[in-house]
Formats: C-alpha cells, structure tokens, sequence
C-alpha cells in the first residue's frame, strides 16, 4: 500500500538535497568572506602601522629641521620645506586610513607644526635680530602642547591597531 504518489519520496529527496547544497553554499561563502576580511584587517593594520610610525618619525625630523646651526639659514629652510612636504604627504595618509581620534590628532600636530613654519617664516628677512633664537623660544612654549598631540596620537593609533575598525 502506497499513502502518496510513486514520485513524492524522489521529490522530498531532491528538494532536501537542494537545501543542502544551498545551506552548504552559504556557509562556505560566509567563511569565505570572514577570511577575506580579517586578511583585509590584517593588511591594513600593517599598513597603519607603518603610516602612523612614519608620521611620527616625520614630525620630529621637522621640528628638528628647526634646530639647525643657526649660521645654515638656507639649509635651514630647505630642510624644512622638504620635510613638511613629506610630513604633509604622509598626513594625507593618516587621514585616508586613520580613525576620527587619530585624524583629530594628527590635525593637532599639523596645527602646531604650521604654527612653527609660520614663526620660521615671518622671522626670515624680516627685520628680527635674531630669528633663531625667537624660532627657539616659539618651539618651546609650543613644546609641552606638541608632546601632548604627539602622545595622543600615539594612544589612538595604538588603540587603533590593538581594535579594528569595524
């Protein structure tokens, strides 16, 4: 005796075998896509790293830019320019990967750098007797501010690298 017709049982087999199929599809696709993005994070966690450590090592070549002998004005001001423009391409950088705290940060620094390129600059040929010195004092009055710019900035990377984004 049959309850149902000859092909219900072929039926219920093969649509059952197509739910498997299909469930077994997904899972692999949603493996497939956690793996891509946590190789994704990955890279770019390193790539943030070396940005970050770079705009860090490239803020005190500047400020350091200033602290040339005071007799190599020119070379002075070359330095500074050529470091501020890499400082400045690798502030772009940050702002394209960075958090909004570690943007808001490196904003800061740039701020305060830009202040000291000012002062440099307004002092250069213009009448101050010795622009060196007011560069010096300018830096250090600015110095407890950029430590505490520098530091945040080091902090949200950290916070950054150690939490991704999600």
């Amino acid at each position: 005796m049959q309850s149902g017709p000859w092909w219900g049982a072929a039926l219920i087999a093969g649509i059952s075998a197509f739910l498997g199929v299909l469930t077994a599809q997904a899972v692999a696709i949603r493996i497939e896509r956690q793996r891509e993005r946590r190789d994704d994070l990955k890279h770019w966690h390193k790539e943030r790293l070396e940005i970050y450590s770079q705009f860090l090592a490239q803020v005190h070549l500047v400020i350091q830019s200033f602290m040339v002998d005071q007799a190599g004005e020119t070379m002075i001001n070359h330095e500074l320019n050529k470091n501020r423009i890499a400082l400045q391409t690798l502030f772009t950088q940050v702002r394209f990967m960075g958090s909004s705290d570690t943007i808001n940060t490196a904003t800061g620094i740039m701020n305060l750098v830009d202040q000291l390129i000012d002062a440099y600059n307004k002092g250069y040929g213009s009448g101050y007797g010795n622009k060196f010195t007011q560069l010096v004092a300018i830096e250090q009055r600015n110095r407890p501010q950029m430590l505490h710019f520098m530091d945040a900035f080091f902090q949200s990377a950290q916070r950054e690298i150690y939490n991704p984004i999600r």
